[in-house]
């Protein structure tokens, strides 16, 4: 019997008379549009034919009353003020939401499989946010993948999980250098070297999200205080949230200084969709989420992530092949694609005490 899988999805609607669902391959003609700048690039990135294309813009322009798009003769096609806070909006909206839509999507399909009485094949991951990570479960859990329940938490969340015994596998990331180690501490009470094993995943690169140009000339957490620059956070548990905070105790700032410091998001993705709607100035994030947005990034360290593992765990089959599909191509793929990201030594198995010395 095939493992149920399912999608759960951001629908947008204009009520009134007549409410009418708004088709996403508009905000796909959008993001094309605002990327390439050409209406034919545009629909050949939404999968539509030009003439569907044109006349979805118009119709829901007309809807909405104010053009979306404008098309000027040798100098191709550009969002009008509507299209690009209607863009932005769309994209908050989903960062926002898609945490909250994988968990609700994993508790159903585990409630629908208990029924169908399939509970013992399912590799469990808790993580920390990850957008190479969200990727690869997104292939590992299709129709020839693994069978997988992927939830997002932060890495501290995953750690406690696993040692409860309630995941599989929990994934954390570690900056390089000093503040590794300042870090180190706040995981070495939920990680065992007798019973965990950590498996390389990728490293990457994290650092402040901000608009394009840097507007407030920011280049550290210094900087968001003294230019009263408006801040977007991670939630707490988060290794991100971590960092910051000990960047904040390594400049001698108080966090009440930072306006916007309890303003908390869940994901990277998230972040980057606030500062590129105007709701923030500035947040800490990977560099990929700022890139994917067409956003600046000032680069503050360099962290690598792993997968958490009990070690009587590494023989299961399911584990043998998440590690194959870490150190195969398709992990390759996916960080070409993705700037501030490097995957060297991807599937490899480390003793806890090489990465964390001073593990209980």
């Amino acid at each position: 019997m095939e493992p149920i899988r399912l999608a759960l999805e951001v629908g947008w609607i204009a009520e009134g008379d007549s409410p009418r669902r708004v088709e996403p391959a508009l905000f796909a003609l959008l993001g094309g549009v605002q990327r390439a700048g050409k209406l034919t690039e545009a629909t050949e990135r939404a999968g539509v034919s030009y003439r569907h294309g044109w006349e979805l813009l118009r119709r829901w322009s007309g809807i909405l009353g104010e053009p979306l798009v404008t098309l000027e003769r040798g100098r191709g096609a550009r969002l009008t003020e509507l299209g690009e806070r209607l863009l932005a909006l769309h994209t908050r909206v989903e960062a926002h939401l898609a945490p909250a839509l994988q968990r609700a999507t994993g508790e159903i399909e585990e409630e629908l499989r208990s029924l169908r009485e399939r509970d013992g094949d399912q590799l469990r991951l808790y993580a920390s946010h990850d957008l190479i990570l969200n990727q690869l479960v997104d292939h590992l859990r299709g129709p020839s993948g693994l069978s997988l329940e992927a939830r997002f938490v932060g890495s501290l969340h995953g750690l406690m999980a696993l040692a409860k015994g309630h995941c599989d596998v929990a994934g954390i990331h570690l900056p390089e250098g000093e503040l590794g180690r300042a870090l180190g501490t706040s995981y070495r009470g939920w990680l065992d070297p007798h019973h965990h094993r950590l498996i390389r995943f990728v490293t990457r690169t994290q650092g402040l999200i901000v608009a394009p140009g840097n507007p407030l000339g920011l280049t550290g957490v210094a900087d968001i205080a003294e230019r009263g620059a408006h801040f977007v956070n991670r939630q707490r548990g988060s290794g991100t949230r971590l960092a910051l905070d000990r960047l904040l105790e390594e400049a001698g700032l108080d966090p009440q200084r930072i306006e916007g410091y309890y303003v908390e998001e869940f994901t990277h993705l998230a972040v980057a969709a606030a500062v590129a709607g105007g709701m923030a100035d500035v947040g800490l994030g990977e560099e990929g989420a700022a890139r994917m947005l067409e956003l600046d990034f000032v680069p503050l360290f360099r962290e690598r992530y792993y997968l958490v593992v009990r070690e009587q765990d590494l023989a299961d089959e399911r584990l043998v092949r998440l590690r194959q599909e870490l150190a195969g191509p398709n992990l390759s793929r996916l960080l070409s694609r993705m700037k501030g990201y490097e995957g060297s030594g991807a599937g490899d198995v480390l003793p806890a005490e090489e990465v964390l010395p001073g593990s209980p």
